[in-house]
C-alpha cells in the first residue's frame, strides 16, 4: 500500500509518505505532473480539502483508494480557521483485506482518526510528518481482530446527460407552442429596434 497526504503549503499540494521518523515532505516526495510518486492519474479527483470525510472504493478494476477528507490541520486562515487536509491510501486489489481493515478501525472512530493524523504534522524546519507513527496505527489496524469493509465497487464514467435548458429549467422542445410564438415575437421585434436604430443614426451622420 502507498500513502499520501494533502496539505497548504504555499498552495494545496499532495505529497508521498514513505513512513519515516520526523519525516520531511519536501519538493521530492511532492506529486507533480509526471512525477514519479507512483500516484495513479485518477486518484486525485478522490481527494480533496472539501469533498467526502470518508470514502473507500475501487478507482479501476485493480486498485482501491481509501481517503479521509476534510481534516483539521495545524495550519489555520486569517480568520483563525483550520485549514483542511487529507489523507489516502493507494491499494491493489490483492491488498482488499488490509485495507479493508484499515477502512474499518478508522471508520469505528472516525473523529479520533482525524485527531491523531493532524497532531503528526509539524512546521518546524518545513512541513514535517511522524510517518513511523502513521506506520505503526496502519501496521495495528492490520492485525486487528475485525471485519474488513468492503471497498465500493469501480464504475465506468457515465456519459454526460447535460443538456442546454431555458430559463422555465425545461427543455426547449418541451415548451408549449405559446411561449414559443412569443420568443419569436420578442426576437423579431428587438431586431427591428437595433435595424432602426442603426438607419436613424446613417440619416443623421449623411446630413
Amino acid at each position: 500500500m502507498k500513502y499520501y497526504c494533502l496539505f497548504h503549503t504555499s498552495g494545496f499540494c499532495t505529497y508521498r509518505i514513505l513512513g519515516e521518523c520526523n519525516e520531511s515532505l519536501s519538493d521530492e516526495k511532492m506529486v507533480t505532473v509526471n512525477c514519479d510518486q507512483e500516484y495513479p492519474d485518477t486518484a486525485s479527483s478522490y481527494m480533496n480539502k472539501i469533498g467526502a470525510g470518508f470514502l473507500f472504493q475501487h478507482i479501476d478494476a485493480n486498485t482501491i483508494t481509501l481517503v479521509v477528507n476534510e481534516i483539521d490541520s495545524i495550519k489555520h486562515d486569517t480568520a483563525g480557521n483550520a485549514i483542511k487536509c487529507a489523507f489516502q491510501v493507494i491499494a491493489n486489489a490483492d491488498e482488499k483485506e488490509q485495507v479493508g481493515k484499515l477502512a474499518a478501525k478508522i471508520m469505528s472512530d472516525l473523529k479520533s482518526f482525524n485527531a491523531f493524523y493532524s497532531d503528526l504534522f509539524s512546521m518546524r524546519g518545513g512541513l514535517h510528518i511522524e510517518g513511523s507513527k502513521l506506520m505503526d496505527y496502519i501496521e495495528e489496524a492490520k492485525k486487528c481482530d475485525v471485519e474488513p469493509i468492503e471497498p465500493k465497487p469501480f464504475e465506468e464514467p457515465k456519459p454526460s446527460n447535460h443538456t442546454v435548458s431555458t430559463p422555465d429549467s425545461m427543455p426547449k422542445d418541451s415548451l408549449p407552442f405559446e411561449k414559443k410564438k412569443s420568443l419569436i415575437i420578442a426576437v423579431i421585434i428587438a431586431i427591428v429596434v437595433v435595424l432602426f436604430v442603426i438607419i436613424l443614426k446613417s440619416c443623421s451622420e449623411g446630413r
